[in-house]
């Protein structure tokens, strides 16, 4: 999905960086992008302090005005597995993306939710009106972050 949308916004000649830790996927899906003086790459990881590596994209394309947020652990039985682990990835990845966009005056954060948040009753397809009733740590992290996200 990353790199989806990264070939979309570069077609559309935005400045986009990318902070990923490359835990679920491949450097290789962008590297098409690599000489592109519109494009930056920095590793990073949204359970630290994303801040410092934030910092080499803004130093190369100016400030970030727009983010869109797709990091997670979206692996449903590893949240159950290990829901700390999930928390940390999700919920406090989102909350560092949330804290930063606030402290740099980011315009907009858009936010990848899940119909993990939903009931799993819910009639398809799901819609926003359907009830909330997650069944799994992924889930309740994810409604949770858009409770927060409603917040900030």
């Amino acid at each position: 999905m990353l790199f989806r949308s990264v070939d979309l916004l570069m077609s559309m000649g935005a400045k986009v960086s990318v902070l990923d830790n490359l835990s679920t996927g491949y450097r290789a899906n962008l590297a098409q992008w690599d000489d592109n003086p519109r494009f930056a790459f920095v590793g990073g990881d949204v359970t630290r302090d994303i801040a410092p590596a934030l910092d080499q994209a803004v130093e190369r394309l100016g400030p970030i005005t727009h983010i869109a947020h797709f990091a997670a652990q979206t692996a449903v039985p590893v949240s159950m597995d290990d829901p700390v682990t999930d928390i940390e990835v999700n919920l406090g990845g989102t909350t560092r993306i949330l804290e930063y966009a606030r402290k740099n005056k980011v315009a907009k954060v858009v936010f990848a939710s899940s119909s993990a948040v939903y009931d799993d009753d819910a009639p398809v397809p799901v819609t926003e009106e359907s009830r909330a009733r997650p069944a799994s740590p992924y889930g309740i992290d994810k409604l949770a972050a858009e409770i927060g996200r409603a917040h900030v």
